[in-house]
């Protein structure tokens, strides 16, 4: 009998916790603000749906990354509509407004179903020294605005740039935008 490859294996298990963890979904649902159902959980289940669906390495984010993520879970919501909705439940420094627009600090991830629309004027920087990126497993339109990764290398991953990143068909349109800095290692 002939065993599968080490790399097979890893796929497999790493495919199967990801459909077991992303079937539980984020584990800390709130009430939703609007048409926009805001929530936090682990990174971790996302990245790993990441790393199966488009074979993306991205072990040392699995390994040394942030662990918690802010998730729009469901419904539609504009940048400032995801700012007001992760401050009016507490999320912390999650997503913050600054004198230039809105800062993300924790890694963003917009689950199937969901939308995110950044739009024209909006001045959205992403946290390198905190983990921060933009993961579209739902969709994320950029239209007329400008997205900018800022900070010091993040202290476990030195590489580490923020990122926008999607899966699927249509998980991110782009437009008429500026994207600074932005990339993976």
């Amino acid at each position: 009998m002939q065993l599968p490859e080490i790399a097979t294996l890893r796929r497999l298990v790493a495919a199967l916790a990801c459909a077991a963890a992303i079937g539980a979904g984020p584990a800390t649902a709130q009430d939703s603000d609007g048409d926009a159902v805001v929530t936090t959980s682990s990174l971790r289940l996302a990245l790993m749906q990441l790393a199966t669906s488009v074979n993306a390495s991205v072990s040392d984010l699995i390994a040394e990354g942030p662990e918690q993520a802010l998730y729009l879970q469901s419904g539609e919501a504009t940048l400032e509509e995801l700012a007001a909705a992760a401050q009016a439940r507490k999320m912390g420094d999650a997503i913050t407004r600054t004198e230039a627009g809105l800062h993300l600090a924790w890694p963003l991830v917009v689950l199937p179903g969901a939308q995110l629309r950044i739009t024209e004027g909006d001045h959205l920087t992403l946290g390198r020294d905190t983990g921060a990126f933009i993961l579209a497993l739902g969709s994320v339109s950029v239209d007329g605005a400008t997205l900018r990764a800022v900070g010091r290398p993040y202290g476990d991953i030195p590489g580490f740039r923020p990122f926008l990143a999607g899966v699927g068909q249509r998980s991110i349109a782009i437009t008429d935008s500026t994207i600074v800095g932005l990339g993976y290692g």
